[in-house]
């Protein structure tokens, strides 16, 4: 079976580096890597939703469609701006994604990686369908689809100034009224949600730092931490399937 390394924190704390320089890795070391994101799979149910109700929407040239609105639905897949009327598009692109995940993972492959950047934030009570993207939500369906035990988890977290700032400055950047809204300093991983992992779960912080330092600290954990787990993981499975 493959293996998921999944890269998570809220928005502009730094997943997209991380999950670079650890597929880079990866790569060198001989592992298959299939990425895949939750703003991928979030683009996808947006442009499902508008395509089957799409009208005007309320800024010039956007959509709306009846679960969310596309800003600027002229620009390149990953630059896309969204806004939620409800929590069915990212609810229904987390279901997705999982699934997906659990698909990849049970390809056989011991030498494959699913490299998952998944972004939490708080969850929200809209009307009709309430939005629940906390970290918690993300352990819970690691388990109910059977495959949190192949999971190692790695957190990035800054402070909310700096991913605002972040944010801002980003052309794929969430509109700033939904970063507010929603990505402040919550939904974060539990202590009880951490234990689950059984020590595959680390957290790195990227407060104020140089991006050649971070990716420096990325490449320091996988070094330390992921490669020796990767491969000694690798061994046991190739034991345990050995006549």
């Amino acid at each position: 079976m493959a293996w998921a390394l999944i890269v998570t924190g809220l928005p502009a704390a730094g997943k997209s580096d991380a999950g670079a320089v650890l597929a880079a890795l990866l790569r060198a070391d001989g592992y298959t890597v299939s990425a895949r994101s939750d703003k991928q799979a979030l683009e996808d149910q947006v442009w499902l939703d508008i395509r089957a109700h799409g009208r005007p929407g309320p800024a010039p040239g956007s959509l709306a469609g009846r679960h969310s609105v596309l800003l600027n639905p002229g620009a390149p897949p990953g630059r896309l701006q969204m806004l939620f009327r409800d929590g069915n598009a990212l609810n229904s692109a987390h279901r997705a994604l999982i699934a997906d995940v659990a698909h990849l993972i049970g390809d056989g492959d011991d030498r494959h990686v699913v490299l998952v950047e998944w972004a939490y934030g708080a969850d929200y009570p809209y009307e009709g369908e309430p939005l629940l993207q906390s970290a918690t939500h993300l352990v819970r369906w690691l388990g109910e689809a059977g495959v949190r035990s192949r999971v190692w988890l790695v957190e990035i977290v800054a402070s909310y100034i700096e991913r605002e700032r972040r944010n801002r400055a980003r052309p794929d950047g969430v509109p700033p009224v939904e970063f507010a809204r929603h990505f402040r300093e919550e939904g974060h991983l539990s202590p009880e949600d951490e234990r689950s992992f059984d020590g595959r779960c680390v957290r790195i912080s990227n407060a104020d730092l140089p991006a050649e330092v971070f990716r420096r600290r990325i490449a320091g954990i996988y070094h330390a931490l992921l490669r020796e787990w990767l491969s000694g993981q690798t061994e046991r499975e190739r034991a345990r399937l050995s006549p």
